[in-house]
C-alpha cells in the first residue's frame, strides 16, 4: 500500500492543466511520480536519487 494513489486515472487528474497528458499510461505514472517526489525529498537527496534510479519514480514511491 503507498500513500499516493499511483493509478493512471488519478496521475492524469492531477496533472491535467499543469503539463499535456500521454496517452500511454507509464509516461503519465512516471511524470506523475516525479512530481510527487520533487515535493517528497531534498534537491540531491542521496537515498532518494539512488532509488529513483534503481526502481525507477514509480517503484521507488510504491518502496516508499
Amino acid at each position: 500500500m503507498t500513500a499516493f494513489d499511483l493509478s493512471p486515472r488519478s496521475a492524469r487528474a492531477a496533472l491535467a492543466g499543469v503539463a499535456a497528458v500521454e496517452v500511454e499510461d507509464e509516461p503519465v505514472l512516471d511524470r506523475y511520480a516525479r512530481a510527487v517526489w520533487s515535493g517528497v525529498a531534498e534537491p540531491g537527496d542521496g537515498v532518494a536519487g539512488a532509488m529513483v534510479a534503481s526502481d525507477g519514480a514509480v517503484g521507488a514511491l510504491r518502496r516508499v
